[in-house]
């Protein structure tokens, strides 16, 4: 709310606003705006891992035949 403020000032603009902790709730609300808590360090990835799949995903692919196969483009998940 203070940096709404100090923007507020900065840009001089003339309209009057009151940012109050309902303001702040429905900016956030309005924008999809959250804030996350991260409760452990990330851990690198494990590449050899990765290697490793796509070793198996390519070798498992190999052995399905054209009906079979997951066709992403008919949802709306491409």
């Amino acid at each position: 709310m203070q940096q709404a403020k100090l923007f507020h000032q900065q840009l001089k603009i003339k309209t009057p606003c009151s940012y109050t902790k309902g303001w702040l709730h429905g900016f956030k609300t309005h924008r999809g705006l959250q804030q996350l808590k991260i409760y452990d360090d990330k851990k690198s990835a494990d590449s050899n891992a990765a290697e490793n799949f796509v070793e198996v995903f390519t070798e498992f692919n190999k052995n399905l035949t054209t009906e079979q196969i997951y066709n992403a483009d008919e949802t709306a998940l491409s």
